[in-house]
């Protein structure tokens, strides 16, 4: 096995979320409570990348400011939602149209 695959395996994004195991015997209110539940996590695990969202939005911005480009790249939802990004920037700067695939 690569390094990069054994790496990916070992991310919590890729691990089974034990809280939505057993969805599909719920009834539609207890699956929307396990939703809202993980949710809640999203703005304590954001708070505590804030350092490291910082670093990336300073490195972005320099490499446009040097006549580099920012790629959105996504599959599934977050593909969808960095179509709409794309589509949604209003910077005074010319930028390619997003290329949909799939």
């Amino acid at each position: 096995m690569s390094p990069r695959k054994a790496t990916l395996r070992n991310l919590r994004t890729e691990q089974q979320n034990l809280a939505s195991s057993g969805l599909d015997t719920l009834s539609a209110l207890e699956i929307a409570r396990v939703i809202n539940q993980e949710d809640k996590k999203v703005p304590v695990a954001v708070g505590r990348a804030l350092p490291q969202i910082a670093q990336a939005i300073d490195a972005i911005a320099d490499a446009i400011r040097s006549g580099g480009r920012l790629i959105y790249v996504g599959a599934g939802s977050s593909g969808r939602s960095s179509s709409v990004a794309s589509a949604h920037r209003d910077t005074g700067v010319e930028w390619p149209l997003s290329i949909l695939s799939g």
